[in-house]
């Protein structure tokens, strides 16, 4: 995850969004993506770290999947740079879905609909796919 949860969800709050999960984005997100798709192959400068080669600047992405106060789904986009020795810099843009969320059920620790142990923190069931409030 490129930005950390709790910044997420505090910048999320600030635009009256509730998380749901958030993921790389996939071949698919990239036909739809407010931002131009990375070339597979490019030309820059590298440098290694132990846990293996970084180019200059390092340029990921991330997709939010989160729900309005209508219960339609709004994709937030997070573009990172980051640069040796400096704090990331952040590109964020919303998009909106077409869809709305299934039913949003409260939930405690066991998931309803298939008595899955969860975490009360998640918003969707890694079980079942049930999305929680």
């Amino acid at each position: 995850m490129l930005m950390n949860r709790k910044k997420v969800e505090a910048y999320l709050a600030s635009q009256r969004l509730k998380y749901i999960e958030s993921r790389a984005p996939n071949k698919i997100d990239w036909e739809s993506s407010p931002f131009k798709k990375p070339k597979a192959i490019k030309l820059t400068l590298s440098y290694s770290t132990p846990m293996g080669r970084k180019s200059i600047p390092e340029v990921t992405y991330q997709i939010v999947e989160a729900a309005n106060k209508s219960n339609a789904i709004v994709y937030v986009w997070i573009e990172e740079t980051k640069y040796p020795f400096l704090s990331p810099e952040y590109v964020i843009r919303i998009q909106q879905a077409k869809r709305k969320l299934r039913g949003i059920v409260a939930v405690t620790d066991i998931c309803q609909a298939c008595k899955f142990q969860i975490d009360e923190r998640v918003a969707v069931c890694p079980d079942c796919g049930l999305h929680f409030q």
